[in-house]
């Protein structure tokens, strides 16, 4: 598994107009979220990545920034150097004094400073703009100097540099390292530092394998790394020499290369998705965006993908909502007492006697309780007309009756309605005197459900797993409420809603955008 990817910033993860475009962003936040770190390796100064690192907004791990090409490795967060290669003073000043003779510009950096001598030097205001680095003009490089530089960049029009390129190297390539980062720029670093050491070094320091990092990157300066990772990747939009050392060769950096190039190796292997359904596959006014699902639904079956809805709510009332395609997805109902696959029933389960006596005795001392028994082919309510037309919207197969203990089918869950405020109180206390056999989940809304104890969702999309033989590993799920939980510990790639309860959020790996932001149907897009 990759567990360190490194990213050149300009030209690859970048686009040509110097934006992080939401794809990119996007995958990048995934395969942090699978647990891998994130390098930004560029010739910038630290300085000039600090505000690329910024716009990822990376939540998850520690992750690093590699500046000079290598010559520096910072925590991103903190911003506190790791490791750092420089010049030294006397020898940048004689470095300085032999570039005079050329008909180009020099610039040097510190801190958030670009210093020159010429206020009109060569690409200047793009590397100042680029970086967020101020100008300083100094009368000569070569006296000012008195710290110890990280690199020494040369910049000048590309025809013109490339002539030179012999000529400026040849009294110092076997003292330091000159390296081109763009046409416009040749780069003086430290011998034999370069992004390919200092990814190294990272990988020493997380105690990883060589075969455990990517690195990505569309010119000469990234080589080093290309070659040295496990996996290197080369840009669309890079050199044919460097594409030729690349084990994978990705879109150019204005089609998302750096996206892509995760996508196909960390893309996940998808067999079920799992939705709940209040709170989460529906919005506030109980429906869904029916286009996007659609279309969504018929790439799951391309993909051989099975749709699981997994609810609370009763089978007849969940599979109105899918007209046409009822019989060919799969239903974990009434918490995961039921499991309906293609219109057939694969399990139910059943209250035993003495845990129903027990729930039928808690309700009789508390009469004013509202709640719903519920079978396998109906559900019930105690004579209440109003009360029936709001569980109504929940179970279409809905019958009154005087007495709950004069249901003629056996249970496979009971709900009980309180006020919201009270559903954490209500489920720990029926669970104290519920038995081994029963337990309480709050389902939301200001409801509980009372199911048998290990027959959930989990347990249910567990049936469908061994029936189809995928495994946990393949199983995207989204949830919102309690009663979602153990399905969410369950499947790999769970997601709480945005607008789920914080237990929920803790035992979910990732996080999805409200039900009313249409949060199922925009995950599915990038899974899909």
């Amino acid at each position: 598994m990759l567990k360190l990817i490194a990213i050149d910033v300009d030209g690859t993860l970048l686009d040509s107009e110097h934006q992080l475009s939401d794809e990119n962003k996007k995958w990048i936040r995934f395969v942090v979220s699978q647990g891998a770190t994130l390098a930004l390796a560029s010739g910038r100064p630290l300085h000039g990545l600090f505000d690329v690192y910024e716009q990822l907004e990376l939540k998850e791990g520690n992750h690093y920034l590699v500046g000079f090409n290598g010559a520096q490795i910072a925590d991103a967060k903190s911003h506190a150097l790791i490791y750092e290669q420089t010049h030294s003073i006397e020898l940048s000043k004689q470095i300085l004094r032999y570039l005079e003779q050329f008909d180009i510009s020099v610039i040097l950096s510190k801190g958030s400073e670009l210093y020159v001598q010429d206020p009109n030097a060569y690409m200047l205001d793009v590397e100042s703009s680029t970086n967020k680095m101020d100008v300083v003009v100094v009368d000569n490089l070569a006296d000012f100097i008195d710290y110890r530089p990280n690199k020494i960049l040369i910049s000048g029009e590309p025809v013109k540099l490339k002539s030179l390129q012999n000529q400026i190297e040849e009294p110092y390539r076997d003292i330091v390292d000159f390296v081109p980062s763009s046409p416009h720029f040749l780069e003086i670093i430290v011998k034999d530092c370069n992004k390919g050491t200092s990814i190294a070094k990272l990988q020493e320091i997380l105690k990883l394998e060589q075969s455990e990092v990517m690195a990505i990157g569309d010119n000469y300066n990234d080589l080093t790394m290309i070659e040295y990772a496990g996996v290197g990747v080369a840009m669309g939009n890079a050199y044919p020499d460097i594409q030729a050392k690349a084990n994978f060769v990705t879109l150019n950096n204005d089609e998302n290369g750096v996206a892509y190039a995760l996508k196909h190796h960390f893309k996940p292997e998808i067999k079920c998705i799992a939705v709940d359904m209040d709170g989460t596959f529906l919005n506030r006014e109980g429906d869904y965006n029916r286009f996007d699902f659609l279309k969504h639904y018929e790439t799951m079956k391309a993909k051989g993908i099975h749709f699981v809805v997994a609810s609370g709510n009763q089978y007849y009332q969940l599979r109105s909502f899918f007209d046409g395609i009822a019989d060919d997805i799969s239903f974990v109902a009434e918490n995961g007492a039921l499991v309906i696959d293609q219109g057939q029933k694969l399990f139910s389960t059943q209250f035993p006697e003495a845990g129903i006596e027990r729930v039928y005795d808690y309700l009789e001392k508390h009469p004013k309780l509202k709640s719903v028994v519920c079978t396998e082919h109906m559900a019930y309510v105690l004579e209440d007309e109003n009360f029936k037309n709001i569980i109504s919207r929940y179970c279409h197969k809905l019958d009154t009756i005087d007495d709950f203990k004069n249901v003629p089918y056996t249970p496979i869950k009971i709900n009980i309605n309180f006020p919201d405020h009270e559903t954490s109180e209500r489920v720990n206390g029926l669970n104290a005197i519920l038995g081994d056999d029963l337990v309480a989940v709050s389902s939301g809304h200001g409801t509980l459900d009372i199911i048998v104890k290990g027959y959930n969702k989990a347990h249910g999309l567990s049936l469908l797993a061994e029936k189809y033989g995928f495994t946990s590993d393949q199983i995207l799920a989204f949830g919102d409420g309690g009663n979602d939980k153990e399905m969410l510990q369950y499947a790999k790639y769970s997601y709480a809603m945005d607008n789920a309860t914080s237990d929920v959020k803790a035992v979910a790996r990732f996080m999805a955008p409200s039900n009313d932001e249409d949060g199922v149907n925009q995950i599915l897009e990038f899974y899909l």
